[in-house]
């Protein structure tokens, strides 16, 4: 074999190896980086199914508590100071902090957009369960009302007495209280019977 065959044997060889290194990084799913990782996967897991979400490094984020779990144990800060230095829960602890006082939005679209736009996200629905548990010693506002709450990234399709996609709502008188928001309506529908509802609440995590 003369030395231009051996030469391209070996690139070949190399050229392989790392496609399939890049391949065997996984899907979507193994991203470490948190900032991207609550963009592009609703369950903010790994591929090991580990919840993975991080409570953000900065000293001071104002109106918001925190949750955490660390030691095996769920544990909880009201960030009353406004610093997230203090208390249990640190910047870097495995946790989410959301905000104590929720906006409202009539479409789902908007609130995500109002969530992004501020580099945060809608919480998860066990987010929102577990703050809402604890809402009196978070010093949560007004989560348990006549109002829901839009509280999930994912989306599902609604196929039973209408066509349509779906994001869960939570909080209309308890915290376990849950049910749908209307995301989008089917083609098929005429427009008068498009789905309507009033504005829900949102809080946006970290």
């Amino acid at each position: 074999m003369n030395t231009f065959k051996i030469i391209t044997f070996l690139s070949i060889l190399l050229i392989n190896s790392t496609i399939n290194a890049q391949s065997n990084k996984g899907l979507v799913g193994s991203v470490n980086d948190i900032g991207i990782a609550s963009q592009s996967i609703p369950s903010l897991t790994a591929t090991s199914g580990i919840y993975s979400n991080r409570i953000p490094k900065a000293s001071s984020v104002s109106n918001v508590a925190e949750v955490c779990f660390k030691d095996g144990e769920t544990k909880y800060d009201s960030n009353d100071n406004n610093d997230l230095v203090s208390g249990e829960c640190q910047p870097g602890d495995v946790g989410f902090v959301i905000e104590k006082n929720a906006t409202e939005a009539k479409k789902w679209h908007q609130a995500k957009a109002h969530c992004t736009a501020k580099g945060l996200r809608l919480p998860e629905l066990f987010e929102w369960m577990l703050a809402c548990d604890k809402n009196t010693k978070l010093g949560m506002n007004s989560m348990i009302g006549k109002n829901w709450e839009w509280s999930s990234n994912v989306l599902n399709l609604q196929s039973q007495s209408k066509n349509g996609y779906v994001a869960a709502v939570i909080g209309h008188g308890s915290c376990e209280t849950g049910s749908s928001g209307w995301v989008t309506s089917s083609v098929e529908e005429p427009k008068k019977e498009k789905h309507s509802q009033g504005s829900y609440g949102f809080r946006c995590v970290k």
